[in-house]
């Protein structure tokens, strides 16, 4: 069993394939937050899509689900003992037929009893094609077959939002660097019991005071409880592998020198909470500088070539007098 789960709760569409290119059940409602206080029902909608050319006939289930490592991928898990807040959720239809190019809309509600813990509570609500009598087709998504929602529950309550940056770091093992891009990696552990989305930039300053401001989180991803979530964040881009396309884009996004990269977040209710990290690092344009010098070499050969030529012409005249 996962002890740790990581969740990316950017907007997807989970895409069930019937054996055929191009035949799809699509769920246009990936992602739905929820709160609700002890004792109370909170009711939903998803919206459910048949892309293909016959009738469909599906079953629904209710299910845990997890992330495997850090990147956010899901994982579902089979139901435990611990899982039994999955009993809260009632659908309005355990079985539905949708026509061909036809939408359904789907009723559900989570009845929260009084005596709920307060904290996140995280589930999948999956649709798959109704099994037939006699042997089945691989669908093309491995054993489960299904196209899902996640549901993210918060119950109110004396909720513990808090977490902490574990390592903010730039791509590379030293703190220089031979040009742009600058990949910030930002590792960020959720130790409450409710999902956060940190917020925030990652503010560069120059050594000659210019200061340029990185967004930090713009799809609002999600950290489950108990979890560790990495986060990327890309400054600049590269000019490509040729030198001198290189070389240009460094003189047109001109950085050099001794950096200062500071990460300030915020997290929790109404964006509360503030935490922030810093580094240090240098930039040094090695295909940019590799040009100039060139072009230094190049001119002060043309100088001295050009010198000698005076003076030879000059010797030249004084002969002639």
């Amino acid at each position: 069993m996962l002890k740790k789960i990581t969740i990316a709760l950017a907007i997807f569409s989970w895409l069930l394939f019937f054996g055929q290119a191009g035949r799809a059940l699509t769920i246009l409602s990936p992602v739905v937050e929820m709160e609700a206080e002890p004792g109370q029902t909170q009711k939903g909608i998803l919206k459910v899509f048949n892309e293909t050319q016959e009738d469909l006939t599906l079953v629904s289930s209710v299910e845990p689900f997890a992330a495997g490592g850090e990147s956010g991928q899901p994982v579902y898990l089979l139901p435990e003992e611990k899982d039994k807040f999955l009993q809260w959720f009632k659908l309005e239809n355990e079985s539905i037929l949708i026509k061909p190019g036809q939408f359904a809309v789907i009723s559900f509600s989570v009845e929260v009893p009084i005596e709920a813990p307060p904290g996140g509570y995280y589930a999948a609500i999956f649709w798959q094609k109704e099994s037939r009598p006699g042997p089945q087709k691989n669908s093309g998504l491995g054993v489960s077959g299904k196209a899902g929602a996640l549901i993210l529950l918060k119950v109110k309550g004396d909720l513990k939002e808090t977490g902490e940056i574990v390592e903010f770091s730039a791509n590379s093992e030293k703190n220089y660097f031979f040009g742009l891009p600058v990949d910030f990696v930002v590792r960020f552990a959720n130790s409450g019991n409710i999902h956060l989305a940190p917020a925030g930039e990652i503010e560069l300053k120059s050594w000659l005071g210019k200061t340029e401001k990185l967004e930090f989180n713009p799809a609002k991803r999600n950290i489950l409880p108990a979890s560790i979530r990495r986060f990327e964040v890309v400054w600049g881009q590269t000019g490509g592998k040729e030198f001198f396309s290189g070389a240009l884009a460094e003189l047109k996004h001109l950085s050099f020198g001794r950096y200062t990269a500071t990460l300030n977040l915020s997290f929790g209710a109404e964006a509360g909470q503030k935490i922030h990290r810093r580094l240090n690092f240098w930039i040094i344009p090695a295909r940019l500088i590799a040009v100039l010098s060139a072009l230094i070499f190049i001119s002060a050969g043309l100088f001295k070539i050009n010198a000698k030529v005076n003076r030879l012409k000059k010797k030249g005249h004084g002969k002639k007098k």
